[in-house]
């Protein structure tokens, strides 16, 4: 696939779609698989990834966590061998640990990623 630029892509798709469209929930949701269908059409390579942090997408980490039993933000670190974490990340990866180990949100290990500055 070629790299390209996505911004004169997504303009071209959404010319015809009216200024005052208010995009909101499941039609935000519905235009982003739309124009990344439609990305992906023209050769430009879209990427999943949660953050600049974890080359996974969210189900990708939540498989990840559960297959190989990580149970800690700081495993998980050391198994991907990735960055630190931001405020996009850490809130996720608590919510996916905690599911997956169905374990309260709010404990002290999970807090502190929620609470993430």
């Amino acid at each position: 696939m070629r790299r390209l630029t996505a911004a004169p892509a997504v303009l071209q798709i959404l010319s015809p779609v009216p200024k005052p469209v208010a995009v909101v929930g499941v039609v935000s949701a519905l235009l982003k698989s739309v124009c990344d269908n439609e990305l992906t059409k023209r050769g430009v390579e879209v990427k999943k990834d949660i953050c600049e942090h974890f080359a996974y997408s969210p189900s990708e980490l939540f498989h990840l966590v559960k297959v190989a039993k990580i149970q800690s933000f700081e495993t998980l670190i050391e198994t991907t061998r990735q960055g630190l974490g931001c405020r996009i990340c850490k809130p996720a990866i608590a919510s996916i640990l905690a599911s997956v180990w169905n374990e309260f949100i709010l404990k002290p290990e999970h807090v502190s990623l929620a609470r993430h500055q």
